[in-house]
């Protein structure tokens, strides 16, 4: 996404029910290495997917970010998020003069703020970007920042 509100348009991966995804019981035992086929387009399927997985997962943070870098930066858009009704009742809440927390508080907004897991994953990620946001790092070369440290667990 660009600071004109421009985002490329991602293709999300589309989920095929069983019967589009595997050849029907008749061929896999009536042709010989029909199953080892299967099996093999099987595993280059996963293998792509954890591949994409991580990219799309580098790209989602990275919009995340570019989010709290316009609410460091401006005052209003700050001041909105800060009043939204998800922090009612919730503790720790943004405060209108700590704008410089915002990638934290977008985390946890994003990871989920009532549950103890969505907290730990929103520290964890804000752990991981805590370099990149403190350097400004542009919202753009946040997934290939994350990649060459060699992903979330290891920039944390």
């Amino acid at each position: 996404m660009s600071a004109k509100g421009n985002s490329p348009e991602r293709k999300l991966p589309v989920a095929l029910e069983s019967k589009d995804r595997c050849p029907p019981i008749e061929d896999l035992l009536n042709n010989q290495g029909a199953i080892n086929g299967a099996l093999d387009t099987l595993s280059n399927s996963l293998a792509t997917l954890a591949t994409q997985y991580r990219q799309h997962y580098r790209e989602y943070l990275a919009d995340g970010y570019y989010l709290a870098s316009v609410m460091r930066k401006d005052p209003d858009t700050w001041s909105d998020f800060c009043h939204r009704l998800d922090w009612n009742d919730v503790a720790d809440r943004p405060k209108i003069n700590e704008p410089e927390r915002a990638l934290e508080y977008v985390l946890r907004i994003v990871c989920g703020l009532g549950s103890r897991t969505g907290r730990q994953k929103a520290s964890k990620l804000k752990f991981a970007l805590l370099d990149a946001w403190e350097a400004e790092i542009p919202h753009s070369e946040i997934p290939d920042w994350l990649k060459q440290r060699g992903g979330i667990e290891k920039a944390y």
